[in-house]
């Protein structure tokens, strides 16, 4: 019986992606057999009765990141809950905060790796132009520029004065963080701000910034950063996305362009230009529909809108209909089977 739970519970995960393939849905029912197959899983193990503090927490920390990334939008509500079910089928000593994250990568490396082979594969020679272009645009490359010589400089001296070396791997994703918010409070203050810091390196620290091996930071850094920020945002944006006409729009479908009011008129509003920031303010006080998928009342919204002449468009863009659930099932069994990050055992 310890063994058949588990059988039985890969084989209902395989179910709920051909569902999720299939229809783009994942039942509630479903995720509410895998969770009873999995408290009895732990029960039976005797895990419940041994470990169950570190379980119950694992399990509550898992929600909570699940939940959260619902809201940020980076799944939709039946994959985060995938998630928090397959969490209850992992060996008992396993259970601790620190088993969130290889799942976590587990899932969204083999995702991320599948999206851009696919997009870079589907995308024309027309989308490559257009998405390098965006990348290379001279007052984002100038920002970047800034960002990298003086604040970067700065903060990361501030690190190693804790005793932390900052990597080229917590150089970038603190430079994701840094442009997030230099691109969402942009303003004559910020500009100069960040152009005194860059600045005060030249002077300051003028002998360690012209070599070689400065140049080849910055070149690392910026190139990294431009690559996966927006020439890999910009093809995969209009790889996974799709124009739709007004009137074909059917609840449960996930815009990948926001409609918000201006004056007595609304307006599409691209994500792709929106930093994470700015996407944050405008799904709490700024568009007119749900940021997650289309309610019925969305779509109604909209289209008696769209009739009634207020809104001009007749089409905006929809996400594809993506088979999540695949990724977060394989996240699970490369993480029970690599005993962590599979990369690492790699």
């Amino acid at each position: 019986m310890l063994y058949l739970i588990p059988a039985i519970a890969a084989l209902l995960g395989i179910y709920v992606c051909y569902h999720d393939i299939k229809h783009g849905i994942i039942g509630n029912r479903m995720i509410l057999l895998l969770l009873l197959l999995g408290i009895a899983y732990q029960a039976i193990s005797g895990a419940l009765l041994t470990s169950a503090a570190p379980i119950i927490s694992t399990a509550l920390y898992g929600f909570f990141i699940s939940f959260l990334f619902w809201w940020l939008g980076l799944w939709p509500g039946g994959d985060a809950k995938l998630f928090t079910a397959l969490l209850l089928f992992f060996p008992a000593e396993t259970y601790s905060p620190g088993l969130i994250l290889p799942y976590l990568a587990n899932i969204f490396i083999p995702l991320f790796a599948f999206m851009v082979v696919y997009s870079l594969f589907r995308s024309r020679a027309g989308t490559i132009i257009k998405a390098l272009r965006f990348s290379i645009n001279p007052y984002r490359l100038s920002s970047i520029f800034l960002i990298l010589i003086g604040f970067m400089w700065f903060f990361t001296g501030l690190i190693r004065l804790t005793g932390i070396e900052a990597d080229y791997f917590i150089t970038i994703l603190l430079l994701f963080a840094v442009y997030e918010i230099f691109s969402a409070t942009i303003s004559a203050k910020t500009e100069i701000l960040f152009t005194g810091l860059a600045a005060a390196r030249v002077l300051l620290d003028f002998q360690n910034l012209f070599t070689l091996a400065s140049l080849y930071y910055f070149l690392l850094v910026a190139g990294a950063f431009i690559f996966f920020r927006f020439f890999l945002l910009h093809i995969t944006y209009y790889t996974f996305t799709a124009p739709v006409r007004i009137s074909s729009l059917r609840p449960g479908m996930v815009l990948a362009e926001g409609i918000s009011k201006e004056g007595r008129r609304y307006t599409r509003i691209s994500f792709l230009n929106s930093s994470l920031i700015d996407f944050l303010q405008q799904k709490k006080n700024k568009f007119i529909h749900s940021l997650d998928e289309l309610t019925t009342r969305d779509v109604e919204r909209i289209k008696r809108l769209r009739k009634g002449g207020r809104i001009m468009f007749g089409t905006i863009r929809v996400c594809r209909t993506q088979p999540f659930a695949a990724f977060i099932l394989a996240g699970y069994l490369l993480t029970l089977f690599f005993h962590g990050l599979f990369l690492i055992s790699i």
